[in-house]
């Protein structure tokens, strides 16, 4: 879904005080990796404010530390380009605080507007004296950077005082059950409830009351239009990193500007199930160019190479719908440049994402590889045999409705599920446990892998199972610069590089194909200093055929060994 995104909103949920949860920080090194600028919402402040759980001075600085630490993965990922654009600041607007669940949420700007005016100060001012280290004296009814006054008094942090006392003072006159000094405190705030809405008592009053107060749709709706960039904007940004072929050429040029006169170009992220068992709409952004319901398009897969034949379809697109909401589908004509579509009749000709064009001479748009460790797995079985075709269909919706789950079937007949967060895995199992299938799901675990610092000081030996063979090994570092190279070639829109003894690999290339990749992978590792007998003896590449680990069979240096190819299997 990210390659469709002008912006994204994070949202930290951090009940536990665990800091960014796996799930959010992973998208985020992706989203401004791609050069998507986000925004965020601290949720799930309901359990701190509403029972009281956390002082305010606690709460600012747990929330001060997530919004440092969001910086921080920016400042790490984020193209030297947009860096500066990307990071987020309460001051600036761009982190709202809330809770999406009771629906209320703020940002710095709606305090400061009610207090500038008080004060008599300009909004700006007021905004960035409502975060950090600014502190107000009652007394002496002065600003300043200082926690206690000249007396030696301790003094309460601006953002504790102005932003957060009146909504833990509306929490507290809800839970004292005394509703004229809550009538009293609300016509201050200029808040006003419905005459139903008084017979309500304990959290539901809470949750009206803030809801009310600070409705959760105005302040991220403000905060997305505001901050988020334009179809237009965005893609000017991120075009040279969208499209695969040349910079110069017309496709390039659409995108850049979002053209709706251009040469098509659409990127389909996912497949959504239809009411049909079995068929699937295609959603879809247009980047460039107009997409219309009959017009006939390539359908570029994501082995499809320019200028070649493979995983390449021309077909007509049946219909268009405008998704509306998560069930409402409007038929529509056309799509420009710059929209989101749900796409009827390619489904069987693209099994996830791909690339749709009208130009024979244009390229691919960029996919987005899945991440390259699956860190949370689980196995799943089926409790009844009579379920297993139900269950391997409704498995092969799921993995094509979501492009970064991987499964697998085990020898054992149970299915290996993987994804990069364990909250994504429980959300993949809920959805198979939906369909009615009784499944047998084991514990979700994380596999442990351990890296190599230093060459083995020992020589490894194993022997074959009847005695007649050994196997001698080492490890060593591959090298940090041939590493980042072998996973840059890896993740483009191609198979995964294919050699000697990777057979299962090599079964999607052509010979001519796994010919010219096997040559540039030499290539590649002789340019990095590599022997050029090591590199052209390297066995395969894991995980999965396509990560920065690689198998070297060094029996040209033993004149006596065996030079028999291995079974791959």
């Amino acid at each position: 879904m990210l390659p469709m995104a002008d912006g994204l909103l994070v949202v930290i949920d951090d009940e536990d005080g665990g800091g960014i949860p796996l799930e959010a920080e992973e998208m985020l090194r992706r989203a401004v990796a791609d050069r998507i600028k986000p925004v965020v919402i601290i949720d799930r402040l309901e359990k701190a404010i509403i029972d009281q759980s956390m002082s305010k001075d606690d709460l600012y600085a747990k929330m001060y530390a997530n919004i440092e630490s969001i910086n921080d993965i920016i400042s790490i990922f984020a193209d030297e380009t947009v860096r500066g654009d990307m990071t987020v600041c309460p001051i600036q607007g761009s982190v709202a605080f809330g809770s999406n669940l009771h629906g209320w949420a703020f940002t710095l700007h709606q305090f400061a507007a009610r207090y500038s005016k008080k004060f008599g100060i300009d909004k700006d001012k007021m905004i960035a004296r409502l975060w950090g280290d600014h502190f107000f004296d009652p007394a002496t009814k002065a600003w300043t950077t200082r926690s206690t006054n000249n007396q030696g008094m301790q003094l309460e942090r601006a953002f504790c005082m102005f932003v957060l006392d009146p909504v833990y003072k509306l929490v507290e006159a809800v839970n004292g059950g005394d509703k004229g000094a809550l009538s009293a405190l609300l016509e201050k705030l200029g808040v006003q409830l419905m005459p139903h809405e008084w017979d309500r008592t304990g959290r539901a009053l809470v949750k009206t009351v803030l809801r009310r107060f600070l409705p959760a749709t105005d302040t991220l709706l403000n905060m997305i239009c505001v901050h988020l960039p334009s179809p237009s904007a965005a893609q000017l940004r991120r075009g040279e990193i969208l499209y695969t072929g040349p910079q110069q050429d017309d496709a390039a040029m659409g995108i850049r500007t979002c053209d709706p006169d251009g040469p098509l170009m659409v990127y389909v992220a996912k497949m959504i199930p239809t009411a049909e068992r079995g068929r699937f709409y295609a959603l879809a952004r247009v980047f460039s160019g107009t997409l219309r319901a009959g017009q006939s398009v390539r359908i570029q897969g994501s082995k499809y190479i320019p200028g070649k034949m493979d995983d390449l379809v021309v077909r007509k697109v049946q219909e268009l719908f405008a998704i509306a909401r998560s069930n409402d589908k409007v038929s529509i004509d056309t799509c420009p440049a710059g929209s989101i579509v749900a796409i009827a009749g390619i489904d069987k000709y693209l099994p996830v994402t791909g690339t749709l064009t009208a130009s024979e001479s244009s390229h691919s748009l960029r996919t987005v590889a899945p991440p390259t460790v699956n860190a949370f797995q689980v196995l799943v079985d089926v409790s009844l045999a009579g379920h297993l075709s139900r269950f391997m269909e409704d498995l092969k919706v799921l993995t094509r409705s979501d492009p970064y789950l991987r499964c697998d079937r085990l020898d054992s007949g149970e299915v290996k599920m993987a994804t990069s967060s364990e909250g994504h895995l429980q959300r993949c199992l809920s959805s198979l446990s939906d369909t009615g299938v009784t499944l047998t799901v084991g514990e979700i675990h994380v596999p442990l892998r351990e890296t190599v610092l230093a060459q083995s000081s020992i020589v490894c030996m194993a022997k074959s199972p009847n005695k007649h063979a050994r196997v001698y090994m080492t490890a060593a570092p591959l090298g940090e610069a041939l590493a980042k190279v072998i996973e840059e070639v890896n993740t483009k829109d191609r198979a995964p590089i294919a050699f000697q003894g990777d057979v299962a690999a090599k079964q999607t290339l052509s010979r001519s194909d796994a010919a010219a990749t096997r040559e540039s992978a030499v290539a590649i590792a002789i340019r990095h200093g590599w022997p050029s007998d090591d590199a052209h003896n390297i066995w395969c590449f894991a995980p999965d055929h396509r990560g920065a680990n690689l198998l070297v069979d060094r029996r040209h240096l033993q004149p006596h060994a065996s030079r028999t190819t291995p079974d791959p299997g």
